[in-house]
């Protein structure tokens, strides 16, 4: 039954040494759980890529993997809570992309916010997801909007999208 791929699945019950069973799974995991505070096209953006997604597609199978994987680190990693005053003032994407990648990953025994990793796993792989479809509604108002990725999405997300706007 492990490599059914139309059985139901959970991010939470997945260990790492059963991505290949699971990665081709033909539907999202049931606990795949949109941010309760999620409103506009951020909520618009979760519903999209809930619904377009296909296992079919090389970079959706992608983003499942890169969310698990990330998943299963939280809340152990974080950047420094002192990158923002590294990052601000930097003018040019590639100076901020190059800065961000020398910023070095901290642990933390105690953090805020929440710690269901199957919610960060959401989130990660519909950023991701998101991102790589001109369709989606984080892309169409990043299109409105020279490229930013508005209040609403970096308020809501903080520090999770830093992770992959960055590279």
């Amino acid at each position: 039954m492990g490599r059914d791929a139309n059985i139901s699945w959970r991010f939470n019950d997945i260990k790492l040494r059963d991505l290949a069973n699971v990665i081709n799974h033909h539907s999202l995991p049931s606990d795949w759980t949109i941010p309760a505070r999620s409103s506009d096209y951020v909520l618009a953006t979760y519903n999209y890529v809930r619904d377009i997604y296909n296992n079919k597609n090389d970079i959706h199978k992608l983003a499942l993997l890169v969310a698990i994987i990330l998943g299963h680190c939280l809340p152990n990693i974080h950047a420094p809570t002192d990158a923002p005053k590294y990052l601000n003032n930097l003018l040019t994407q590639a100076d901020t992309r190059r800065a961000a990648r020398d910023l070095p990953w901290v642990a933390k025994t105690k953090t805020k916010g929440s710690k269901e990793s199957h919610i960060h796993m959401t989130m990660f792989a519909t950023f991701i997801i998101a991102l790589y479809d001109s369709d989606s509604p984080l892309r169409k108002y990043m299109a409105q909007h020279d490229n930013s990725l508005g209040d609403l999405w970096t308020d809501k997300h903080s520090m999770s999208c830093f992770y992959f706007v960055c590279s």
